[in-house]
Formats: C-alpha cells, structure tokens, sequence
C-alpha cells in the first residue's frame, strides 16, 4: 500500500466546538491518465532490461578467501533500478514515461468534539495510487487545535478565565459571559472569591462536561491617602 499523505491542519477551539465544515487541501501522486500508468502507449513499447534482466538489480559474487564468497546487489545503471525501459520516442507525452503525475484536492471534513489537540484523523483510499499497486493510499490529517486567550479545553470540560475587580471578589457580582458556541450566560457570586478560586457551571462543557470558570482577583496598583482610611475603616 502506498504511503499516506499526511496534512497537518491548524483549528481553533470554536471550530471544535462548532462542528464547523473546514476544507483541506493536499496533494496526490496518481497514475497517469493519459497512460494508464504504464509509462507509454502500448505494453508492447517496454523493454526489458537485458542487462538486469529485468530485475532493477546487478548481482555479484566476490571471493574473499578460500570457502567464503560475498554477494554484492548493486542498481541497475542502465535502467535505473526499474527492470524495464521505454524508448525516449515511445514515451507517454503527459508523463514522459514517468508513469504518474500530481493532483491537487480537495477534502470537505466536519469537526467535531471528539477531536481534540495532536488527534490523527485517518481517511481510507483517497491518497497515492501508483502503478502496479491496486491499493490506493490514505489521508493521515493531524490536528493542531489552538486555545482562544481565554478559553481552554481541559478534557471534556471548558475552562474560562475570568477577570474580576478586588472590589467584585469582596461584595460579589453579577456578570454575562459570552460563552465560546456563542451562548449568553450569567454568572453571578455573593460570596468573597479569592485569587485562583473556581467555579463550576454544570453541563457547560463538551458533551457531558461542565464549564469551569477560574478567577483572576485583580488588585489596584496603588492607593492613595483618602481611600486608604476608608478601607481599614470597613
């Protein structure tokens, strides 16, 4: 079997998240069209090669010492390891005898989640086909799925992270939060949050997953004298 064509495609996580309909594009050796992969017209226009006998290998024996003899392969020169010849006159025009040519396609795929960062999608039979092999090649797609700056996929589940003012995580919030498929959600809090605390919104996530949102207490770079008072006042 031929060896696979491998693509590596680069998605966000929304696309993931989605399921949207991405095309990729790659390139495919296939068998000549104008000749049908043999290299020429007719079968009658290929030689065998007289020197290799049609092998693609020369095959020689050499004696190091009494009773021991090593043999040696080397490739053909005169048919360049192919066994066979065609006449320069006789060669397909398309190809030039070469037997194959290159195809630019097409491949429409949905994403879904299921897929995750460095997955291996692997499509049957639509890669190389070369002459005298009857199995035609695979698609091999390697997935490079990036995070948005602030959305994360850990498993099944979302991780947001989410920004909020000392004063937020002292007297609580109320906040909407465009989720990443594009949904409204309010996420609300009464209680004091402290730097790196979590919360958790179930069914959120992927599939069965919950959404996670994680906190980022952000602290005033400076005080001034009046505001000072007031705090240690409280």
């Amino acid at each position: 079997k031929p060896k696979p064509v491998t693509v590596e495609i680069k998605v966000s996580l929304k696309q993931i998240i989605l399921g949207e309909k991405i095309e990729i594009k790659y390139v495919r050796v296939q068998c000549c069209t104008e000749c049908e992969g043999i290299g020429c017209k007719s079968k009658e226009d290929i030689i065998i090669c007289k020197k290799c006998e049609g092998r693609g290998v020369i095959i020689q024996m050499k004696r190091l010492g009494p009773g021991f003899v090593q043999q040696i392969q080397t490739e053909c020169k005169k048919c360049e390891g192919n066994g066979k010849t065609i006449k320069k006159d006789k060669r397909c025009k398309k190809c030039n005898g070469e037997k194959i040519s290159k195809e630019k396609c097409n491949y429409a795929m949905n994403l879904t989640h299921s897929m995750k960062n460095n997955s291996q999608i692997v499509i049957k039979n639509i890669g190389h086909t070369l002459p005298d092999i009857k199995t035609q090649g695979d698609l091999v797609i390697l997935l490079n799925v990036t995070n948005n700056h602030r959305w994360e996929r850990r498993g099944d589940n979302l991780i947001y992270k989410m920004e909020i003012l000392l004063s937020e995580a002292l007297s609580g919030f109320s906040k909407v939060i465009k989720h990443i498929n594009n949904q409204k959600l309010i996420i609300k809090s009464a209680d004091i949050i402290k730097p790196g605390d979590k919360k958790l919104v179930f069914n959120k996530g992927l599939g069965r997953g919950n959404l996670i949102i994680e906190f980022d207490v952000k602290f005033p770079d400076q005080l001034f004298g009046e505001d000072k008072l007031k705090i240690k006042s409280i």
